[in-house]
This record gives structure tokens, C-alpha cells and sequence, in this order.
């Protein structure tokens, strides 16, 4: 036998597992679901991997900018020191009589090899450069596209991974533009 259960519309007892009251004939509406309680929800993920991706390129783009631009200077300074060490006029003579070098360098086997390895040298700090500003433009790419995806799935870390790619990258990209700068002027000086 079902135990009685008073109506909760006109209060009086009815048997329980009845749809509709027997007295007033309004139908019962079921109770509601208790929820089981449910674990922790999950953490979201770090970073996306295009915010990890924009931080890592912009960090490998600032490196490479610094190792080509050390590079380059150490060979600068280098070359720069044996020639003067060999004549100190050589330097301004060099700049003003281009064309003359190569006659010098096939008399003097020593001043050629001087010159080619801090060419050599310089040809690599270049090549460094140039892929700094790839890995540079790659990584403001990403950061950009990195901050685009946080506002579709946010994670912990990554608008911050992103904006750090994104200013990582943009500071090569500002050496770069100032080098040209600086190019376009020394040929408009002469």
C-alpha cells in the first residue's frame, strides 16, 4: 500500500504515484531533478597554441636580433681594428676609393683575408637578421591570431602569451625599419 501525500493545491491526501488529485482534480507537477553533484569542473588550458606559438617565435626573433647584430659588430670592430692596424688611413681610403680595394686585396693576400672573413662573418649576421625579422613577423602573426582565439575560448595564460609574442615581435621589426631608416639616409648624405 502507497503511503498518503496531501495535494499540495487543496491539501487533502491522496496515494502517492497519482498524476492528477483525486479531490480537485488538478494535475501534480512533477518535482523537480536534484542535480547529482558534479566534480570540479576542469581548469582551462594554459595557452592555446598559437599564443605559445606568437611567445616562442617573438623570444627566437629577439635572440637572433641580438646574436646577428653582435655578430656583426664583433666583425666590424675586428676588420675595422687590423686595418688600422696596418695603415690608419686605410679606412677612410677604403670609403673613398672603392673601386681601388680590389687592387690592394690582390697584392696583399693578408688584407684580402681579413676583409673576406669579416665579409663571411658579416653574411652570417645577415642571414641571422633575416630571420629574425621572419621569425618576427611570423610570431606578430600569431600573437595576433593567438589573441583572436582567447576571445573565442579563453585559457589561463594565453592573452598574456599573446601580447608578450606580439610586443616581442614588433621591437625586430622596429630594429629593422630604423636600420633602413638609417640606410636611406647615409645614401642621401653622400
Amino acid at each position: 500500500m502507497s503511503t498518503p501525500v496531501n495535494c499540495p493545491h487543496c491539501g487533502r491526501p491522496y496515494e502517492e504515484g497519482l498524476s492528477v488529485c483525486p479531490h480537485c482534480g488538478r494535475p501534480f507537477s512533477p518535482l523537480p531533478a536534484v542535480p547529482e553533484p558534479a566534480g570540479p569542473e576542469p581548469a582551462p588550458p594554459l595557452s592555446s597554441g598559437l599564443a605559445r606559438a606568437g611567445l616562442i617565435l617573438g623570444l627566437l626573433a629577439l635572440l637572433l636580433l641580438v646574436l646577428s647584430l653582435v655578430i656583426t659588430v664583433v666583425a666590424a670592430i675586428q676588420v675595422g681594428s687590423f686595418l688600422r692596424s696596418r695603415d690608419p688611413r686605410i679606412l677612410e681610403w677604403m670609403y673613398t676609393n672603392p673601386e681601388a680595394v680590389w687592387s690592394l686585396m690582390d697584392r696583399d693576400p693578408v688584407l684580402r683575408q681579413a676583409i673576406e672573413t669579416g665579409g663571411t662573418v658579416s653574411l652570417v649576421g645577415l642571414g641571422l637578421f633575416l630571420l629574425a625579422e621572419l621569425g618576427a613577423f611570423l610570431g606578430l602573426g600569431l600573437g595576433v591570431a593567438g589573441l583572436a582565439q582567447e576571445r573565442i575560448q579563453p585559457t589561463r595564460q594565453g592573452r598574456t602569451h599573446s601580447i608578450l609574442g606580439i610586443v616581442l615581435s614588433v621591437f625586430p621589426l622596429l630594429c629593422c625599419l630604423g636600420l633602413l631608416v638609417l640606410f636611406f639616409a647615409s645614401l642621401a648624405a653622400r
